[in-house]
């Protein structure tokens, strides 16, 4: 290509590349990093740090990376949380909280492991 013609196609990719950037984040929002699955709402136990029993909660969505949680209390952002899906349990570190009702609140929880524990047998 000529100088003037990459030039020309160069401002076309970057005008394209304008058209596809995310939307702006909206205060109080968080833009998923990932895309999410919606899943029928599964109950889970969740052991908050620093509290001495389980909160119920259920499973809104999921994605490479986290899931939804619907809780009936509200989680400080950055709280380590434990969660018990049947024999399945998962660390990590919640992202937002946020009220969606009256005592019903949605957190966004940040996955840093899972274990599946074996059986034993001696």
């Amino acid at each position: 290509m000529t100088g003037k013609a990459a030039k020309d196609h160069q401002e076309e990719q970057s005008s394209e590349a304008v058209a596809y950037r995310a939307p702006a984040a909206v205060p109080g929002r968080q833009i998923p990093r990932q895309k999410r699955i919606p899943c029928n709402p599964t109950c889970v136990l969740v052991h908050v740090q620093d509290r001495d029993n389980p909160l119920e909660a259920q499973v809104l969505d999921v994605s490479k990376s986290g899931f939804l949680l619907r809780l009936g209390s509200f989680l400080c952002v950055g709280a380590c949380v434990r969660v018990s899906l049947g024999r399945l349990i998962i660390t990590g570190e919640i992202r937002y909280c946020r009220e969606n009702g009256p005592f019903s609140f949605d957190a966004g929880l940040e996955i840093s492991d899972v274990v599946f524990p074996s059986t034993s047998r001696e």
